[in-house]
């Protein structure tokens, strides 16, 4: 997963499709849930 974080920095970080990473758009609240989402990628017909 790739993702920006514009309030702080303007460089991507880069996160395995595994554990949790917090919406910095919204102050961290929201999590992404990324092993389900990788669930879904998998499943996701060709």
């Amino acid at each position: 997963m790739l993702t920006y974080c514009w309030k702080d920095e303007y460089t991507p970080r880069v996160y395995p499709l595994e554990g949790s990473i917090p919406v910095e758009l919204c102050d961290g609240e929201p999590m992404i849930d990324l092993e389900s989402l990788a669930a879904l990628i998998k499943d996701y017909p060709e």
